[in-house]
């Protein structure tokens, strides 16, 4: 993904909600901790993060494999949160700290507005018959409640929590911005696997899916590296989701023809959405007047 600023190889510092970054490591713990005792934790939770990936994701995908309960791989949420708080001994206020130059309500809405307008079009991409159901208060509740429920908390919400901080930011630490970035993209690709696989998708969901996740988790890894907060992945996600959730619970079910396919238009939504999402992190990323005159 073309960066103005290229991410630094380098471990970063730890930076507070409030204030510019710091070279001195904080944790959930009250007492002061060593450079060498802060190294030892990172180099733990960073390895740790690799195993879990590994090994949870593959569980996951063998068990697809063989119509076992892959559904289990939702535990390496538990693992990743377990990571976080007690290898690392980050606390709450890390896990939702925003310290970039712009605003975390304004990062979420535009990503979120960004990708709830995808999700529109693609929807109609993919259901070129979908009819939507009859509106009835009781109909649009259920479907609020679903697009809520299984589209936000079961999925966006735990998977960027996860992925781009509780794994991401260990991971960067210890190996640079590059190698985090592109781990946790991968990771978010094979995450979905067992999903495919368990619904017997075709190669032609495959050729857009595959490519489409590792875009997402490209520029969703990126947005966090760039604006120094989860704000603008977490919105995309959301937003995605929450709207794509929505109207198939909208639809009458046999106008859904399911899974996206391999054409031409869905190729051209999923390049227009990269780079239009993309554009917005760099754009978001440039210093706030602001900051910049306060410098």
């Amino acid at each position: 993904m073309p960066s103005a600023t290229p991410p630094d190889s380098r471990p970063s510092p730890t930076r507070s909600s409030t204030g510019p970054a710091s070279t001195t490591p904080t944790s959930s713990a009250s007492a002061p901790v060593s450079p060498g005792a802060e190294a030892a934790r990172t180099r733990r939770s960073a390895w740790a993060a690799l195993v879990l990936l590994v090994g949870g994701l593959s569980l996951g995908v063998v068990l697809a494999l063989v119509g076992g309960p892959w559904q289990v791989l939702a535990v390496l949420h538990l693992g990743a949160l377990a990571i976080w708080f007690l290898v690392w001994r980050r606390g709450w206020r890390d896990l939702l700290r925003s310290a970039g130059p712009r605003s975390p309500w304004l990062l979420f809405a535009v990503s979120a507005g960004l990708c709830a307008l995808s999700a529109v079009v693609h929807h109609s991409i993919d259901n070129p018959g979908a009819v939507l159901a009859p509106v009835t208060p009781t109909g649009l509740l259920s479907a609020l409640a679903t697009a809520l429920g299984v589209g936000v908390l079961m999925n966006a919400v735990p998977e960027e929590l996860s992925l781009r901080r509780c794994l991401l930011e260990p991971l960067r630490a210890q190996f640079g911005d590059w190698f985090a970035l592109w781990t946790t993209a991968l990771a978010f690709v094979i995450m979905h696997l067992p999903t495919w696989i368990s619904s017997h998708a075709t190669a032609s969901t495959y050729a857009i899916e595959v490519p489409e996740k590792l875009l997402f988790g490209v520029v969703a890894a990126w947005s966090v590296l760039r604006l120094d907060s989860l704000a603008f992945a977490l919105g995309m996600h959301v937003g995605g989701n929450f709207t794509g959730v929505l109207l198939d619970s909208l639809s009458r079910e046999e106008t859904l023809t399911g899974w996206s396919r391999f054409t031409t238009p869905s190729v051209i939504a999923m390049l227009a959405e990269t780079l239009v999402t993309a554009a917005a992190v760099w754009y978001l990323g440039r210093p706030s007047r602001m900051s910049a005159s306060h410098r």
